[in-house]
């Protein structure tokens, strides 16, 4: 999956492999993943290089179920021994190797849902094209998306770096939304019919630091990824 800005390859890939699992990952947690029907033995998993998988059938302890490794970039699956009964919730966890998508694409989708609100004064958001427009709010997606990983480990603050490159992705945007910067020169990007009248107004608290203007997280946001 993606979204118009970043897919979850992109995100991956600035995240080192050591770390993927840990940042998005919660071992022994089950994730829902269907609904018996008595037909279907086989459910698609949240998970990425899993190791190991755990069956649940109403949170009890499936015995028996296999891992079925997904190709190259996509999710595994699991195969009960039989297709769990009619109306039984079917979820399952994960060890500490797997990589948990269904967390990849929340900080995703959350990192272009503030790419779209910091713009919307300007631009008819979300912005689809063209390509130009696109390859460069990409990076500034993936930014915001893995600062927000690291926030929900709370160890996002002690990366300096990080938040650097953090507070400029946000300030680029500010940028561009206040007419001081533009998207690339030759995209055609449509204009908000609604224009501001110069001033952008956010409504994020602050995350890193109360006194910093800069720090713009949403607290209920990342809970969500609990």
């Amino acid at each position: 999956m993606s979204n118009n800005y970043a897919s979850q390859q992109d995100l991956l890939e600035e995240i080192s492999q050591d770390r993927q699992a840990d940042l998005s990952n919660d071992p022994g947690r089950q994730w829902r993943v269907g609904v018996g029907d008595n037909i279907v033995a086989t459910f698609l998993t949240p998970f990425l290089e899993s190791t190991a998988l755990v069956g649940y059938a109403d949170g009890v302890v499936v015995a028996g179920t296999v891992l079925v490794p997904g190709a190259p970039g996509v999710a595994d699956s699991i195969t009960f021994p039989a297709p769990p009964a009619t109306g039984v919730a079917v979820s399952v966890s994960a060890d500490t190797e797997a990589v948990n998508l269904t967390i990849i694409q929340k900080a995703l989708d959350a990192a272009a849902s503030v790419i779209d609100r910091m713009l919307c004064g300007r631009y008819v958001t979300p912005i689809t094209g063209p390509a130009q427009a696109l390859a460069v709010l990409k990076p500034i997606c993936v930014t915001i998306a893995k600062c927000r990983l690291f926030l929900r480990r709370d160890i996002a603050d002690r990366y300096t770096m990080l938040y650097a490159d953090y507070k400029e992705a946000l300030s680029w945007l500010r940028l561009v939304a206040t007419r001081q910067l533009q998207l690339p020169i030759g995209t055609v990007v449509t204009e908000a019919t609604t224009q501001s009248s110069g001033v952008i107004a956010w409504s994020e608290p602050p995350v890193f630091d109360s006194t910093d203007p800069d720090s713009t997280l949403w607290f209920d946001e990342v809970r969500g990824y609990q």
